[in-house]
């Protein structure tokens, strides 16, 4: 009987934990959507960082949303000692809070979907939840919240 009441408390407390972590994450999405809403340059510092990490000699494109174009062109022109300045480029179908670094070695999103879907990994990997089970539970808790989270790997090889 101990023993049985023992596993149903395991098994409850990790049912709760999943369902604080998709809370968690839903917040998030909707925090960061507002605030990509509220500044279309969020992601300037992450941008600036990658490019850091980039050799000099490395032709880079930075893909953002057509909307977003002029803001980004403009912060690229701004940003102080960068080796390397990347082309901005408009991208069709980007939307709101999406920004990804292109050169000939890979790419890599930064935009805030893909973030979020790597923390939501984190989370779960850390919960011990199968991956495609935790992509699912995300999908359907940034649903519930009017959040769209892509399928965004955060780094592809060219």
């Amino acid at each position: 009987m101990v023993e049985s009441f023992r596993q149903e408390r395991d098994r409850y407390l990790q049912s709760a934990e999943r369902e604080v972590v998709e809370l968690a994450l839903a917040v998030s999405a909707r925090i960061l959507r507002r605030e990509a809403q509220m500044d279309p340059l969020l992601l300037t510092g992450a941008v600036r960082v990658a490019l850091g990490q980039i050799s000099g000699s490395t032709q880079v494109r930075l893909r953002v949303p057509p909307e977003d174009f002029s803001l980004w062109a403009e912060a690229m022109t701004l940003l102080p000692n960068l080796a390397v300045k990347p082309t901005v480029i408009a991208a069709e179908g980007m939307r709101l809070g999406d920004c990804r670094i292109e050169t000939e070695m890979g790419t890599v999103d930064l935009g805030i979907r893909a973030q979020l879907s790597e923390i939501e990994r984190g989370f779960f990997d850390r919960a011990g939840v199968k991956r495609a089970e935790a992509t699912a539970r995300l999908h359907q808790t940034a649903s519930d919240a009017g959040v769209s989270v892509g399928n965004a790997e955060q780094v592809t090889s060219a």
